[in-house]
């Protein structure tokens, strides 16, 4: 179904933050200039590309008055050029769609009348995962989302990752993008792994309603050379230290908002089960590697006692210690063995299985 556009306020601002895109720009924007949703306006906000994605912008901007380019002084990172773009979004309703990626035609119309009918404050579609070799598939923790949420139980479930924290595949009303700027704009650090997690949080937290459409709208292309792909010590490190400052700012976030007391204790138990994913990456290494004690010193210098201290507290201890000696010992007795030989302890920790980091 096709609608009107007029000189209005547009119905939907969607964000492409961009950097070095320029062979997967074009396809983003041409599906996006083709949407049967005609009233939207399209910003690119380019992070300080070296490449030629500026240019092919600017020639797209010629063809379709719709597509704004904003050019960011220096590269900044997703988040913050995701910020700058929703500053100035004018829709009725916010989306994000990543400049590597691509969307239905039908993809913006959906969500939008769905948002409309429903009067939800969010619309989430389902998405098609694009492999490297063409085939696609599907993300099994989006598909699990629940058709519909309301008030407090939205956030609980984002806690509980029954509904999951990326970006792109959802609309969101401009009021929730307002709402949550000075939280989001307090935020300087550069956040390159887990920001949509950190984007959304306060959308999710402020919202009434969420509503979910079953329809695979956006096609979320996985490439090789992504940071989430990379199993090497540099991305290892920068995981853990970027994971520890998103939770950091969620936890503050719920602080400063005064949240219930079991939304920041799902809080607290979302960060031990990041500080449990960070120590399942190291037995990507040999048991001899000292990359392994690189990434224990990051993981403790992060999280600190809360990297065991929690787990313990939390009488979880029994569940990754597959040292049968250290498993017995009193709690007191336990910590001080932890900290006496850190690294001897860590190496005695099992895999948990847990839904894959995002």
């Amino acid at each position: 179904m096709e609608i009107i556009r007029n000189n209005t306020q547009p119905k939907v601002s969607v964000i492409v933050p961009s950097y070095n895109m320029e062979e997967y720009i074009r396809v983003c924007l041409d599906s996006l200039c083709e949407q049967t949703l005609l009233d939207v306006e399209i910003i690119v906000v380019d992070d300080g590309s070296k490449d030629t994605t500026v240019s092919i912008v600017e020639e797209l901007v010629r063809s379709d008055s719709r597509i704004v380019l904003k050019k960011l002084p220096a590269n900044v990172g997703t988040f913050l050029a995701r910020m700058e773009g929703m500053k100035a979004a004018q829709g009725a309703y916010v989306c994000t769609v990543d400049a590597d990626d691509w969307v239905s035609p039908e993809f913006l119309y959906r969500l939008y009348e769905t948002a409309e009918r429903a009067s939800a404050d969010i619309v989430e579609c389902g998405l098609r995962v694009v492999r490297s070799n063409g085939r696609y598939a599907c993300l099994p923790c989006v598909e699990q989302s629940p058709e519909k949420a309301a008030g407090a139980n939205i956030v609980e479930q984002v806690l509980q990752r029954k509904i999951w924290h990326i970006a792109a595949n959802k609309i969101f009303r401009r009021d929730l993008v307002n709402q949550s700027l000075p939280f989001l704009e307090s935020i300087r650090e550069r956040i390159v792994i887990a920001d949509d997690k950190l984007l959304t949080f306060p959308f999710f937290y402020f919202a009434n309603s969420f509503v979910r459409i079953p329809d695979r709208l956006y096609f979320y292309r996985i490439r090789l050379d992504s940071a989430t792909n990379n199993r090497v010590l540099e991305h290892d490190i920068k995981h853990i230290h970027h994971t520890f400052l998103v939770d950091k700012n969620i936890k503050d976030f719920l602080a400063a908002q005064n949240a219930p007391s079991n939304i920041q204790k799902l809080a607290d138990k979302n960060r031990r089960e990041e500080v449990l994913l960070a120590l399942r990456n190291l037995y990507h290494y040999p048991p001899d590697d000292n990359i392994r004690e690189v990434l224990v010193e990051e993981l403790f210098k992060c999280y600190g006692r809360f990297a065991f201290a929690s787990l313990i507290e939390a009488h979880e201890y029994a569940s990754v210690m597959s040292n049968t000696r250290l498993a017995q010992l009193e709690k007191k007795e336990l910590l001080r063995v932890i900290y006496r030989s850190l690294l001897q302890a860590v190496k005695a920790i099992r895999v948990l299985v847990l839904p894959p980091s995002r």
